[in-house]
């Protein structure tokens, strides 16, 4: 949190780890100063992710980070779990949508296991939606 790159830079920087095109979308609601780590609301929705690694660190630096919207996506419960590790420790959120995402029969149980203990871990957080969470065979 020294103030040297922006949550865009840090996006980016992210993206380029793990081999993902910047989404336009989501830069958009970035903020390009450096320092400026404000981000309240980050909405994901449809963006067509299996994972939010690539914007943990966004996440860890905004500390006013109250609402994540990963709604509509193809995160599977690998993703699920990184983020819940992320999100177990964080001051400001208070409300995480997962629903409509990938998770085989065989996961269910552990995505909700993680879900319920960020609910545990992280009492700031009040408001875990996961409903309609795509139910897929095991291949």
């Amino acid at each position: 949190r020294d103030g040297k790159y922006s949550n865009q830079q840090i996006y980016v920087a992210g993206c380029r780890r793990l081999g993902f095109e910047p989404d336009n979308f989501v830069l958009h609601q970035l903020s390009s100063t450096r320092g400026c780590y404000d981000l309240a609301i980050l909405d994901l929705m449809c963006r067509g992710l299996e994972t939010a690694d690539h914007l943990l660190d966004v996440i860890s630096m905004n500390l006013q980070l109250t609402s994540l919207d990963l709604r509509g996506n193809f995160v599977t419960v690998d993703g699920i779990a990184s983020l819940v590790e992320r999100l177990a420790s964080h001051p400001g959120i208070r409300e995480i949508d997962v629903s409509s995402n990938s998770v085989t029969e065989a996961d269910a149980h552990i995505a909700g296991r993680h879900l319920l203990n960020l609910a545990q871990q992280n009492p700031q957080v009040t408001v875990i939606y996961c409903s309609y969470l795509e139910m897929s065979e095991s291949m």
